[in-house]
């Protein structure tokens, strides 16, 4: 390739150009980097995962708390709808109610769960309320 090719004379520009981006790339990346993880730890200082790891097998009684278990969620076809309109609304707070082991708490940690990754969900840590919703969404 000849130097005054239009071929070479525009891969010298490209080059020309990408290299003085870069430090400009890297000046404005690495920071925005490094306040993600920042915020990033901040949230899991006082949200835990939704969904834990199984425990071992020796803490069998484990697998029935609704973290841990296995079976399968029913009958959720009116509920979901009802939680989705929710969400798009402005209303702050939903109360699910219901009498004692109908799956309150499975099923709103099932629902929370198949919510899109733009959405924090998780458990509050035990002591860590002062600040937890500002952490979470920023």
């Amino acid at each position: 390739m000849d130097k005054t090719s239009p071929e070479a004379i525009w891969l010298t520009l490209a080059f020309g150009i990408l290299a003085s981006l870069l430090p400009a790339w890297m000046a404005i990346y690495v920071p925005l980097k490094d306040k993600l993880k920042s915020l990033l730890e901040a949230r899991d200082e006082v949200l835990e995962p939704l969904k834990l790891d199984p425990p071992d097998a020796t803490a069998s009684l484990k697998w029935l708390l609704p973290r841990w278990s296995q079976s399968m969620v029913y009958g959720r076809q009116t509920v979901d709808p009802k939680l989705d309109a929710w969400l798009d609304s402005s209303k702050p707070i939903m109360i699910i109610s219901g009498g004692p082991l109908v799956g309150k708490k499975r099923m709103a940690i099932e629902w929370a769960d198949s919510l899109s990754p733009e959405w924090e969900t998780g458990w509050l840590r035990p002591n860590k309320e002062s600040g937890a919703v500002k952490r979470i969404a920023a």
